[in-house]
Parts: structure tokens; C-alpha cells; sequence
């Protein structure tokens, strides 16, 4: 199922879905690789509910030392994505350190 992007982005990845249909997963800048063979930088975390997408970031406090730049995969993240509560894990780092991420090293 199409998910849709941020806007801003061109595409995006689930990671993460729960019993009560709740989605984590990533929407990334247009020109990272689509591949699923390549971890890519990620560019905003998001979560879908009932059709709609929020940018997990827009519910940070703008002081925030953390921006969310993924919520998976699994061999990164070591737990579910999201549980039935809601709960959600993922990888934050300093603002502004997400665009150049790589977890390949």
C-alpha cells in the first residue's frame, strides 16, 4: 500500500506497523537511492495513522537537541519499531547531522 512522502520528499519506506495499524517508517530526499540493498540517509521520521502522515519531528519541541532522522530498520534499531501503546523507537542525532547520516560505516 502507497503510503505517500512529506512533502518535500519523493518517497518513502515503512519500517514499523502495530495491531492497532499504526505506521513508522522514513521519507527521504528525492535523490537518495530507492534500492532496498542500500541503506540511505534518512530525511524525516514519520508516522501514518488513519491515512494521514505526520512528520514525527513536528512533534518535538523546536529546542529540541534531537531531530529524528529514522525509525528503522530493524537491524539498526533493536526492537519493534512501534508497539500496541504507540510507543516508538528510533535514531535521532543533532539537528542538521541527519542529512549526511550514514550508517553503512
Amino acid at each position: 500500500m502507497d503510503l505517500g512522502h512529506l512533502a518535500g520528499d519523493c518517497y518513502s519506506r515503512a519500517w514499523g506497523i502495530n495491531s492497532r495499524g499504526q505506521v513508522v517508517g522514513n521519507s527521504l530526499l528525492c535523490e537518495h537511492s530507492k534500492s532496498l540493498q542500500e541503506i540511505t540517509p534518512f530525511h524525516h521520521a514519520f508516522l501514518w495513522e488513519d491515512g494521514n502522515l505526520v512528520d514525527l519531528n513536528s512533534l518535538i519541541p523546536p529546542s529540541s537537541p534531537v531531530e529524528l532522522v529514522g525509525t528503522g530498520p530493524l537491524s539498526y534499531v533493536l526492537a519493534p519499531n512501534i508497539n500496541d501503546r504507540g510507543e516508538i523507537v528510533g535514531i535521532g542525532v543533532p539537528p542538521g547531522y541527519g542529512q549526511h547520516l550514514d550508517l553503512k560505516s
